[in-house]
């Protein structure tokens, strides 16, 4: 099924970490255009996506980003402002707003909370 190949294309890509995850996270995906790259409409491709994996692509898409945030803030020092460009968010603001929605708290306050002790 082609939903199940490209999630587990996206999964795999995304699980690589890394530059390669920044590259795929920080592109401005769509789901008109990850629809275009497998040469499918926009509708049937959110159908197909969405019933094997559970939720729309752009939430799976969210979550990843958040997961890879997550990830970059506990495994380096770079500033809350870097891996929120790194992940795909255009201000940091918006990605501290989605990282507490997700996380319970903001990004920098999750880091400390969490941090190797």
């Amino acid at each position: 099924m082609i939903a199940t190949t490209l999630m587990d294309c996206i999964a795999a890509i995304l699980a690589g970490g890394g530059a390669r995850s920044a590259a795929v996270l920080g592109n401005p995906w769509t789901t008109e255009g990850l629809a275009a790259e497998i040469g499918m409409s926009r509708s049937a491709f959110a159908s197909r996506f969405t019933e094997p994996v559970g939720e729309p692509p752009m939430r799976y898409l969210a979550k990843w980003r958040l997961t890879f945030a997550a990830r970059r803030l506990l495994d380096t020092g770079e500033p809350v402002s870097r891996i929120a460009f790194e992940a795909g968010y255009e201000s940091e603001a918006a990605f501290n707003r989605a990282f507490k929605r997700n996380f319970g708290a903001p990004p920098a306050t999750w880091r400390s909370e969490h941090a190797a002790g």
